[in-house]
This record gives C-alpha cells, sequence and structure tokens, in this order.
C-alpha cells in the first residue's frame, strides 16, 4: 500500500497525521477531522504507521482487548417529517387530500378535486360558510340538472382522487365521514369508484331540509380491489349543496390511530429508542406564517386549521398532529407530560390519553443524516454503505453523540425530494 505523506488532509483518517503528545492514540483515532485532534508540526505517520502503532498501545494498555466505550441505550431512533408526504399521503391512512378544501387558501382551486360531469350540469366554487371557526373554506356545489333536464344517469358532483389515487382492497372496510348542507330534500350517492367507473362500494344517504350542517358517518366494504380508485360524491337531484371535512379511513389502522398497519409495522420492527417529530425544516417553514404550531394540530380533527408546508410545497390538514405523533416549549411539554388537571394536559386528557406521554427530551436543534440527491436515487448500495461507514464513526463517539436517526423516515415515489 502506498504510504500517504504530504500536506495535511482535510479529514483526519484520509492520509496522515501526528498524534498530539497529550494524547493518547484512543483519543486520537477518534476524531473526526484533523482539525480539531492534529497539528501540522514535524513528521507525519501514514494510516499504516497508525494502525500497528495504535495496535501495539491496545496490547499493553489493554491486554489485548480494545477499550469500548458503551453505546446508549437510546441511541438509534427514527425521525419522521413532513417531507415527501411521509405523513399526509404515507404513514396517516387519510385516503382524501385536501379534505377540508382549505389547499387554496380561500380561492376557487380545489386540486385535486374534480367535478363529475360538465359545467351545463354542475358549477363548483368555495365560499367561507363552513361551521368550523379555524377553518372556514366549505365546498358549493350547484347541481342545474335534476327535474325538467335530467342528470346523467350516474349523477354530477365531486371526485377525490387521493394522493395519487386510493388504493381500494376488497373485503376491506372504510369509513367516510363528512359534512353536508342543502336545502332541499335530496338523495347522495357515495362510492368508490375503479376502472370505467365501476361501483367498488357504495351507499345512498338522504339530506337536506335544514339550514345546519350535518355531520355523516358510513362504512363501505369494498366488493373489488383497484389501486388508483376515486372517492365520489354524487347526485341527481337539482339544487345547492356545501360539503366540508370530507374523509374516508380504512377502519383497519394500527391499534385504531390512523396509522397504515404495514408502514407503523416496518418502523416499529427497527426497533428505534426514540421519535423525533415533528422535524426539520417542515418546523419553522422558510416564513413564518407557514411555520408548525402545534396548538392547532390537536383537538378534533375537523377544527384544525391544517397549513402550506411551504419548504416542501403541499399542503397538510395536520389529520397527523402533534397528538398523533408525540416542540413550542413550556406549553408542549405540558400537552405532553402535564396532568390531566393542568391547561394542555386537559386538552390531552379530553382527546383520550388522561395518561401523560413518555416525552424525555426537547431538542432546540438536532441534526440528522443521510445520503441524498443523485448519490442515493432510489436506494443503492453505495448510499448504504456510505451511511454504514457513517454510523461507524457516531458509533465510535458515541461518548460524545448521544442520538442518531436517519431522515426522511419515509418516501411517496410520486413526491421525491
Amino acid at each position: 500500500m502506498t504510504r500517504l505523506e504530504g500536506p495535511k488532509p482535510s479529514l483526519g483518517l484520509a492520509g496522515g497525521f501526528k498524534q498530539r503528545d497529550s494524547r493518547s492514540y484512543s483519543e486520537a483515532l477518534r476524531g473526526v477531522g484533523g482539525e480539531a485532534l492534529f497539528d501540522n508540526s514535524s513528521a507525519w505517520y501514514s494510516i499504516i504507521d497508525v494502525m500497528d502503532e495504535f495496535q501495539a498501545w491496545v496490547d499493553e494498555e489493554g491486554g489485548g482487548n480494545p477499550r469500548r466505550k458503551r453505546i446508549p441505550d437510546n441511541f438509534f431512533g427514527v425521525f419522521l417529517e413532513e417531507i415527501n408526504h411521509a405523513g399526509s399521503g404515507g404513514l396517516w391512512a387519510e385516503l382524501v387530500s385536501n379534505r377540508g378544501f382549505e389547499a387554496g387558501q380561500a380561492t376557487s382551486n380545489i386540486d385535486p378535486w374534480s367535478i363529475v360531469g360538465d359545467n351545463s350540469s354542475i358549477n363548483i366554487s368555495t365560499d367561507l360558510a363552513s361551521c368550523f371557526k379555524r377553518n372556514k373554506v366549505a365546498l358549493r356545489m350547484e347541481v342545474l340538472c335534476g327535474g325538467t333536464k335530467p342528470c346523467p344517469r350516474g349523477g354530477v358532483g365531486i371526485s377525490n382522487p387521493g394522493f395519487w389515487g386510493m388504493n381500494i382492497k376488497k373485503g376491506q372496510k372504510y369509513k367516510i365521514i363528512f359534512y353536508v348542507k342543502a336545502l332541499a330534500k335530496s338523495n347522495l350517492q357515495i362510492s368508490f369508484t375503479g376502472a370505467d367507473d365501476k361501483k367498488l362500494a357504495s351507499v345512498k344517504v338522504t339530506v337536506g331540509k335544514t339550514t345546519k350542517w350535518t355531520k355523516l358517518v358510513n362504512t363501505l366494504e369494498a366488493k373489488g380491489t383497484y389501486r388508483n380508485a376515486s372517492l365520489q360524491i354524487t347526485t341527481t337531484t337539482k339544487g345547492v349543496y356545501w360539503f366540508d371535512q370530507v374523509s374516508a379511513m380504512p377502519v383497519n389502522t394500527h391499534k385504531g390511530h390512523g396509522f397504515r398497519k404495514d408502514l407503523f409495522k416496518m418502523v416499529a420492527g427497527l426497533k428505534p429508542k426514540f421519535l423525533r417529530f415533528p422535524g426539520g425544516c417542515f418546523v419553522q417553514g422558510n416564513i413564518l406564517r407557514n411555520a408548525f404550531r402545534w396548538k392547532e394540530t390537536v383537538g378534533p380533527w375537523e377544527e384544525r386549521p391544517g397549513h402550506l408546508n411551504d419548504v416542501w410545497n403541499y399542503w397538510t390538514d395536520d389529520g397527523f398532529g402533534y397528538f398523533e405523533g408525540l416542540q413550542d416549549a413550556l406549553d408542549g411539554i405540558e400537552f405532553a407530560r402535564g396532568s390531566s388537571s393542568s391547561k394542555w394536559g386537559s386538552v390531552r386528557a379530553a382527546m383520550g390519553h388522561p395518561k401523560p406521554f413518555d416525552l424525555r427530551y426537547v431538542a432546540a436543534f438536532v441534526s440528522e443524516y443521510a445520503v441524498w440527491k443523485k448519490d442515493a436515487g432510489m436506494g443503492s448500495l453505495v448510499a448504504a454503505v456510505a451511511e454504514a461507514a457513517f454510523l461507524i464513526g457516531l458509533e465510535k463517539n458515541s461518548d460524545i453523540v448521544e442520538m442518531a436517526c436517519y431522515a426522511p423516515l419515509f418516501l411517496n415515489i410520486n413526491d421525491k425530494k
């Protein structure tokens, strides 16, 4: 092997270095960079020289066995941030995208919702008629057909494709919740539709004759499987309808908490010792208005205003909020650890969790690691080996590095950043 000599390298272990007189080789070798541990004076050792002499020191000082640092029990954990639709359209099992029609931020943009029918039979807009104070946008649907001008056979209405298609599976049950207001009595059909508008599951409900909002809850069992399905709400009755907070969730989620069982099982299989949540860049946002504010992510999901994830450029309704995942400081800690009689602890208790959460760390700043961009692609052996080598360095420095987590935890392949 060629002896590495010459100018000091940028990384201490990438080339030769000289031991500081006051340090043992065990201390010298644990450095990540040469700047902190090594100087420019006199002779440099080659990496072969160093390892030979280090082994001699081990044999002399340690009886043939290296002195080992204990790696903390909580060293490896997971980091869940709302990036790449890791939560919305990922671990969180909600199938409807933009369920509260808030993503357009009080404009007529209701993407990804679309109309069933054409402009001669239906007119769609948004207004501030919602019954929820913190998210006032509702969808207004005016059906122009019906009566003397019959509607198409399948009716007209609205359709939601979810996050790049809803994966509906035969035999699985799904809970559909939405809020509706209609002045005239009429029937609505709620359906999961597949290829060629085939109904995978469907139910008819009667609404109307009231100026008040009504919450409707139905459970549908799929009679077929289609991984690119949509949720449709249609009618053949002329009139004006308002909709808000349309949700479709699998009944069978992890412990009934709303997480996809398959993805949650993968995380649990890692046996993480801690969870870092809600993020990284997602927390502060690009501008203060779009920062993650935990107080707006607790309480009934229908009342959560949601916010623009401007760092990663998509809307999140915060259905997967602070309560579901367990950072603002004292109030946040009180919500997690306070007694059920405290101000924020009582909010947690009212949500069905009177016992405090096992919150042990509050981070002012914690960094994460990952090989990314084109070096990582969709996963590669080179990236995996590079990350493994980096982790070896962290383990060697476990007396300084207390916790480590990879980010991002999940990636929806339709939204790779």
